[in-house]
């Protein structure tokens, strides 16, 4: 839990993270799904031994106009 009323921050501006992710195209229909992991303990306490990390998971879904995507 975080109290955001307080004045003191003890986190972190900056992350350092890997992401991965994978499309698949089904003449012009595209579907795809990406994992974001934060690497860098956000938490500066030094009182605090909480780690506190990034994560996120994204679906993605579209459609390419003109047919599908050329080989490059």
């Amino acid at each position: 839990d975080f109290d955001f009323d307080d004045d003191e921050v003890t986190l972190s501006r900056s992350d350092f993270g890997l992401n991965l992710g994978a499309t698949v195209d089904f003449s012009g229909v595209y579907i795809g799904l990406n994992y974001g992991l934060g690497l860098t303990n956000l938490n500066t306490d030094p009182d605090d031994s909480t780690s506190v990390k990034n994560t996120n998971i994204s679906i993605i879904a579209g459609y390419m106009f003109g047919g599908a995507s050329s080989d490059l």
